[in-house]
C-alpha cells in the first residue's frame, strides 16, 4: 500500500501506511527508508532525518559499512 501510494506521488497516505508498518515492526529498514522519502517529498525534514537515521541504526550493514 506503501509503494503504491508513493509511486503514484500520494505522499500523505505513504507516509501513513509506512508509520504504521513501523507500528507492527519498529525495526524495519525498508520502512523507515520510505517514511524518510515520503517526509523528504513533503518538506518535513526533521521527521525525514529522524526515519533515515533509524534506518541506519537498524541496518544490518556492520558498523565498519557505515558513513555518518
Amino acid at each position: 500500500v506503501a509503494r503504491t501510494a508513493a509511486r503514484g506521488e500520494r505522499h500523505e497516505a505513504a507516509t501513513e501506511a509506512y508509520l504504521r508498518v513501523l507500528e507492527l515492526a519498529p525495526a524495519d529498514v525498508a520502512a523507515h527508508l520510505g517514511a524518510a522519502a515520503s517526509f523528504l517529498r513533503t518538506r518535513k525534514f526533521e521527521s525525514a532525518e529522524t526515519h533515515a537515521r533509524a534506518a541506519l541504526a537498524d541496518s544490518p550493514l556492520p558498523q565498519s559499512c557505515r558513513t555518518r
